[in-house]
């Protein structure tokens, strides 16, 4: 209840004054406290947005890459021509190198490096992928 229904309650005789008055003081008492985690909630929810924009970007990369992998797994072994044997052996690299890439890229924003989010992970891989 609000503090005006409560007194409200209290001047129709539906709450006894007493109590009423220690239910407006503890409304009194928690507003504040309302106020100040909110505040916080939200500054902290500033603070990282970025990071949370940068994990949705790197998940999207990752999942282009997996997609990759899979698609050229679900071909039958005995119908892939050779080339399409070393392609599933070179997707599933830059598949788990972009694994390895965003899971280091994510620890060090958290860890406060300040990383693009727009960040490409092909521009990370080593030699040979991609």
């Amino acid at each position: 209840m609000t503090k005006k229904q409560i007194r409200n309650k209290i001047n129709s005789g539906d709450i006894k004054r007493v109590l009423g008055e220690i239910l407006i003081q503890e409304i009194d008492r928690a507003i504040p406290l309302k106020r100040s985690r909110v505040m916080k909630e939200q500054w902290q929810k500033r603070r990282t947005g970025w990071i949370k924009t940068l994990n949705d970007n790197l998940q999207q990369q990752v999942g282009t890459y997996r997609n990759r992998y899979y698609a050229y797994k679900a071909i039958k072994r005995e119908q892939m021509f050779p080339l399409q044997h070393a392609m599933l052996e070179q997707h599933r690299q830059n598949y788990e190198q972009s694994m390895q890439i965003k899971k280091d890229l994510m620890d060090r924003a958290k860890a406060g490096e300040k990383i693009e989010v727009d960040v490409q992970i092909v521009m990370y891989f080593k030699k040979g992928g991609a």
